[in-house]
This record gives C-alpha cells, sequence and structure tokens, in this order.
C-alpha cells in the first residue's frame, strides 16, 4: 500500500472540511502540539475533535496523517476522497488514541493492541464504541502517521518496536485512494441532451446515467 504520503500535495485528492476564515493560531502551532502529546502531554478530545476520533476509530480501517500543513483521514472502508480538518484537532485525537492503548509516550515507530472500548454521551455528541484495534504509530521529525485496522486479538498485543518487517504485526498497508477512472460512451449520430438540447457525441457514464458535458446535468441512458 501506499498510505498517506507527508511529502505528497494532496490539494486534489481530499475533502477540505476546513472553512480558512475559521482557523486559530492553534492550527499554526497544532503539530508542535502533536510533538508535545507523542511524549507523554495529555488532551481531552472534545466536540469536534471527538467526532474525528469517532471517525478515526469507529469507521473501520483508517489512515491518520498530522504534520505541519495538514491533518487529514483516510476511511478505507468508504473509498472516498481522504477527509482534512483543522491541524488544531489532531492533538486531541492522538492523545486519545495513547490513552486508549495504554502508551505514555512514542519516540519510535510502534505497534500496539488497543482492546474494544466505548466513549461515554457527552452534550454535544452520543455515546459509541469501537471493537479491537491494531495501531502503528509512526512518527518522524516532519510528521506522525496513525493506522489503524480492526483486529480479534489486539488486546494481546503488547507495545512492540521497532514495527517488524512481516507478520501479524508488520504494518497493514492499504491501497489509499485514488478517483474512479471516468467511462464514455459515444453516439453516432450526436445525441440531444435533454436537459440543455446540446447535441454531442460523447457523454460521460456515472452510476446508470450519462453526464452531459455541456450543462453538467445528468439523464436516464438511452436503451441501445
Amino acid at each position: 500500500m501506499r498510505s498517506i504520503d507527508s511529502n505528497e500535495s494532496d490539494a486534489a485528492d481530499t475533502v477540505c472540511c476546513v472553512n480558512h476564515s475559521d482557523k486559530t493560531p492553534a492550527d499554526e502551532h497544532a503539530f508542535d502540539d502533536v510533538c508535545r502529546v507523542i511524549r507523554g502531554e495529555r488532551r481531552i478530545a472534545l466536540g469536534r475533535s471527538a467526532k474525528m476520533l469517532r471517525i478515526v476509530l469507529g469507521t473501520g480501517n483508517t489512515d491518520m496523517l498530522s504534520d505541519r500543513a495538514r491533518f487529514v483521514v483516510e476511511i478505507h472502508e468508504r473509498r472516498r476522497r481522504p477527509l482534512q480538518d483543522f491541524r488544531r484537532l489532531a492533538p486531541a485525537v492522538v492523545s486519545e488514541l495513547l490513552i486508549r492503548t495504554s502508551m505514555d509516550a512514542v519516540f519510535e515507530p510502534t505497534v500496539v493492541g488497543m482492546p474494544a472500548g466505548t466513549v461515554p454521551a457527552t452534550l454535544e455528541n452520543g455515546g459509541w464504541s469501537y471493537p479491537n484495534k491494531l495501531v502503528w504509530f509512526v512518527p518522524t521529525t516532519t510528521s506522525l502517521k496513525v493506522i489503524v485496522r480492526d483486529a480479534t486479538y489486539a488486546n494481546l498485543i503488547a507495545a512492540t518496536s521497532p514495527i517488524p518487517l512481516d507478520g501479524p504485526l508488520a504494518l497493514r498497508e492499504l491501497p489509499s485512494w485514488a478517483p474512479p477512472i471516468p467511462v464514455y460512451r459515444d453516439f453516432d449520430p450526436p445525441f440531444v441532451c435533454p436537459n440543455c438540447r446540446l447535441a454531442c457525441t460523447r457523454f460521460r457514464e456515472l452510476g446508470g446515467a450519462l453526464i452531459c458535458s455541456g450543462c453538467g446535468r445528468s439523464f436516464s441512458a438511452p436503451t441501445a
């Protein structure tokens, strides 16, 4: 697998949940806060950071990346664009992951089991639970990757470092999200879009419908 790479540009490959006007100074030093957290400082996930924690733990297999430019979570089961949110949310999410794996600190790549657990309800969010997990923490001087995978035996796994190159504790990389390859349908003679009346020889097919290149609207594909 090619997991999220902190050296790659993600401008076209993530769903950005960030309104830039809502950024605060905390976003600028968020990665410094993440570094303090993995050395032992603790934060509490509340509000929006609690929601991101639920995405990381409650949606199956996920990859998380925090660096000085972004905070990104990739949800493999949904096969959708990775989610990018405020960088300031990352420290509390990382702190909760360390607490739930009973890790005091992380100084080098480490894999550890996380027993199944529950997150109590708050005034902002309902309670929820998650199954046993294996969690890989991969810190560098410029980023922190956290790889989370479902694992029935995770409660038996003590912290292991360095991460093994093979066997059940080897890093379980999964293919990163990639946009679907466009599929087109050709017409001869040209077909008239029922929405804008533009005659075209090619329309994009998507979910059983055709997309007009002129107006961008969809319509049911005609039978042959």
